[in-house]
């Protein structure tokens, strides 16, 4: 038995910890031309959206996990005040951190056409399946269950160390 403990624990070692990035992708030729919020693909901004343009205070949020990044880049004018982790300039600001809400200041939008908008979010929470192995001839399946890695074999649900969850 600590044989297989031993192989279960090596094979979640090997897809590490985390499951994989979600990307979503905006532009501002995705936003209303007025109104006060917007969702798409699991992210959602509040402010004030006039002619497509996000004018601050404002914040982005998702129900998918947590950002990790965000980046909003425009020719000629991607306003926002750089702070609470914002940097860049205005052609190009990110944001870097671990949040499921982040809040911006001033304005975002583009006098010479479109904004992108480049979200990054870690999964958080539900189950993902990212692997299927064998050990000792049963079938056995690695499993990511809010944020913790875990293998079913058999019907039960064992941690990193061994021991049954339930």
């Amino acid at each position: 038995m600590r044989k297989i403990f031993t192989l279960l624990f090596a094979a979640l070692m090997s897809v590490g910890m985390w499951a994989e990035p979600i990307t979503v992708t905006w532009n501002s030729y995705n936003l209303p031309s007025s109104g006060s919020s917007f969702t798409k693909d699991g992210v959602t901004v509040t402010c004030d959206i006039d002619d497509s343009d996000l004018y601050g205070p404002g914040t982005f949020t998702t129900d998918l996990g947590n950002f990790t990044q965000i980046v909003v880049s425009a020719y000629d004018a991607c306003i926002i005040e750089a702070t609470g982790g914002w940097s860049g300039n205005r052609d190009q600001m990110t944001w870097t951190g671990n949040a499921a809400s982040v809040s911006f200041d001033g304005n975002i939008y583009g006098f010479s056409g479109d904004v992108t908008f480049v979200f990054t979010i870690v999964p958080s929470g539900g189950e993902t399946a990212v692997d299927n192995i064998q050990i000792d001839k049963a079938q056995s399946t690695k499993l990511i269950r809010n944020g913790m890695l875990l293998i079913e074999r058999n019907g039960k649900l064992y941690n990193a160390t061994g021991a049954e969850v339930k």
